[in-house]
């Protein structure tokens, strides 16, 4: 695949591919508002004004032109720097499903290196499963999940850092790629330092570290029976896979890899893993596990007997979370939570930056000694709950069952339930439509520094019923 500057040379084929993504109606990104030009000449002198760089794509057998891509080596504006990112590029939809765009991605970001850049931000879809294998099989590591406000649509956001000549990350499944399929691999480190491997419902026994310093692996169908089959690896799709109660401690120090549709028996999995992509995942004994990783979005997950899950992990994307265990994300830092159902006793606790949507919470002690904590459309049943919290807001939320609520926290709460009652908090504002016990003790709280907007308050105490 060579990339060129357009020329008139390619007028004929410049106009089939404007064409072809006008019949289908498919997205021209990467095209540099060719949908706007039936006329070459005059899309060529529009490029030549224009800051952005835009290359025509071309198979270098044939000279055919198979695709676009624009560079974007300046990030100047809010739409840019947030959401589109340093490149856009297209497949013709003719040419699709060819591994040309992992092509096209891969000679676009030695151009951005020959521009100077030393890492580049790309973005997709987050319902666009090929345009994901395409950045991640070029080293795209992901970041975060945000929305576009103006085009009404979520985007992943991933980074792809430019070092050396290393920055392909995945084959195209088939392409290069040696297979083996209904293996049985015992012994340690049966497969230690292979790359570019697919491994098809395969077993991995009794000896340890089976595929340690592998990268560039697909795994589909494989059961892992003995501890530690994922060590220091990069670049790893997983699908359909199994990990048996001894495959402890699986997956460590693990950079972009994607799991999808397993089943995880075993505890203390996910170490220190970077780029972290799980999707249908069912955890049955996921104690200590997802400690201190970085960039990971988990979708419809859940996870019963889960101690201290996702402990001292940063960049979290959670949507679907079923979770049974205590302890939960202490210290996570920079997560958004949505639609999960989180049965937890101490939860959220040391965290910074944290927003649940539309979730169920039940459990004593929640969010103690967090930061910026954002409960909107929540559910929430906890015994002394979101007490010694700094910059606490909750909108639109219902209180079950929840006594001694907001100990000395600074707080913006909108309570759509009663409250059953609530202890010293610091300052802000509380509203509900009703508070059972309301107890304020002038010797450790000025409580000026909170208003209280309630119709309704049973009770009204000088100190709680431990100090009468």
């Amino acid at each position: 695949m060579k990339l060129i500057e357009p020329t008139m040379a390619y007028d004929r084929q410049i106009q089939a591919y404007r064409a072809e993504f006008l019949a289908c109606g498919s997205s021209m990104d990467g095209c540099g508002r060719l949908r706007r030009f039936d006329d070459s000449a005059a899309w060529i002198a529009y490029l030549r004004a224009a800051q952005d760089r835009t290359f025509l794509c071309v198979r270098e057998e044939d000279d055919r032109l198979v695709g676009m891509v624009q560079i974007r080596p300046r990030l100047e504006n809010e739409v840019l720097e947030r959401y589109a990112g340093h490149l856009g590029y297209s497949v013709a939809p003719s040419q699709r499903r060819r591994g040309y765009a992992t092509a096209i991605l891969a000679a676009a970001l030695e151009k951005c290196r020959g521009m100077g850049l030393t890492g580049v931000l790309i973005s997709c879809k987050p319902d666009n499963e090929a345009s994901r294998r395409v950045i991640l099989r070029n080293g795209g590591v992901y970041e975060s999940t945000v929305y576009w406000p103006e085009r009404d649509v979520w985007l992943e956001r991933y980074r792809i850092e430019l070092k050396g000549n290393e920055n392909i990350i995945y084959n195209q499944e088939g392409t290069d790629m040696k297979e083996l399929k209904q293996g049985y691999f015992s012994g340690e480190r049966a497969l230690f330092g292979e790359h570019d491997l697919k491994v098809v419902d395969s077993v991995f026994d009794a000896g340890e570290s089976p595929l340690k310093e592998c990268h560039d692996l697909v795994l589909r169908g494989d059961l892992f029976r003995w501890k530690y089959p994922l060590w220091y690896c990069k670049n790893v799709d997983v699908e359909d896979c199994t990990w048996f109660e001894m495959a402890r401690a699986g997956v460590w120090y693990t950079d972009n890899i994607r799991v999808k549709n397993a089943v995880i028996q075993a505890p203390k999995n996910f170490r220190r893993c970077s780029g972290l992509i799980l999707e249908d995942v069912v955890f049955t004994n996921p104690a200590e596990t997802l400690w201190a990783c970085k960039n990971v979005r988990m979708k419809n997950v859940s996870a019963a007997n889960a101690p201290y899950f996702c402990m001292n992990s940063e960049n979290l994307e959670i949507d679907g979370l079923t979770l049974d265990g205590n302890y939960s994300f202490d210290g996570a830092k920079n997560m958004v939570i949505r639609n999960s159902r989180l049965l937890t006793k101490d939860a959220f606790w040391n965290t910074d930056n944290v927003t649940v949507y539309d979730s169920f919470i039940s459990g004593e002690y929640l969010g103690w000694n967090a930061k910026n904590l954002t409960l909107v459309n929540c559910t929430v049943e906890s015994l002394q709950g979101m007490c010694y919290v700094e910059n606490l807001k909750m909108v639109n939320c219902k209180l079950i069952n929840t006594t001694l609520a907001f100990e000395y926290s600074s707080v913006e709460a909108e309570i759509s339930s009663k409250i059953d009652s609530v202890l010293n908090p610091g300052s802000g504002v509380i509203s509900a439509p009703a508070i059972g016990e309301l107890i304020l003790e002038k010797d450790f709280i000025d409580p000026g520094k909170t208003r209280i907007v309630c119709k309704e308050i049973g009770d009204t105490q000088e100190h709680p019923e431990w100090r009468r």
